[in-house]
């Protein structure tokens, strides 16, 4: 069971928040490697070649005296997605491809993420609010589809994480009234204390259509 660093277990104390605030920034922004001239002729480099960017996150905290599996709140775990590998989607001859669409909160604490309007031709204006874990592409008639995202936590933890070298975009299929839709997931971050999970971080694809 996951639960909190004492002051003996992080010798970063008080400031072990802040060095998980910039390792959550760097990483959801695929940026950790700024930090690579750091640990660069250490024994445990994180950034040693062949390491995937899951090891290298998880092993840049164990270096720096900090559980990777754990924040600052007992029992919750962290997790993070980002792919590195293409897609491929068969398209309905009537597909409208929204993209890329990225809802985030702004720090590691999760908090409300604010709805969006993106305008598509063919479609005219969708709305597309992410809220209880499902996201929702509406359109200015009322017809809809949702998306629920504990199938992609779900098929995160499904392939291995953290451990897993499965990097492609998480795939959820839609259901509604009016709409059909496909998401893909390219980037995904958030933490999880059972039986729920907060997002930080989506970015995502859209391929919607009319349903028939």
């Amino acid at each position: 069971m996951a639960r909190s660093e004492s002051s003996e277990e992080n010798p970063l104390g008080t400031d072990a928040g802040r060095v998980r605030t910039i390792e959550w920034y760097l990483n959801t922004h695929r940026a950790l490697g700024v930090l690579a001239p750091w640990f660069e002729g250490l024994p445990n480099d994180p950034f040693a070649p062949g390491k995937t960017p899951e090891e290298t996150a998880r092993d840049m905290l164990v270096v720096l005296g900090l559980r990777p599996d754990v924040g600052n709140t007992p029992g919750v775990a962290y997790f993070t997605h980002y792919s590195d590998v293409p897609a491929v989607v068969a398209l309905p001859k009537d597909a409208h491809v929204i993209g890329p669409v990225v809802f985030e909160s702004g720090g590691p604490v999760p908090v409300a993420i604010p709805p969006q309007t993106v305008a598509v031709e063919g479609l005219g204006t969708v709305h597309l609010e992410l809220a209880d874990n499902l996201l929702t592409a509406r359109l200015a008639n009322g017809d809809e589809v949702k998306f629920d995202i504990r199938d992609a936590v779900k098929e995160i933890y499904r392939r291995g994480w953290p451990l897993t070298q499965d990097h492609r975009p998480l795939e959820i299929k839609g259901s509604g009234t009016g709409l059909t839709g496909t998401v893909l997931i390219d980037n995904l971050n958030g933490s999880y204390k059972e039986p729920d999970f907060e997002l930080t971080l989506l970015r995502m694809w859209l391929v919607l259509g009319r349903a028939e």
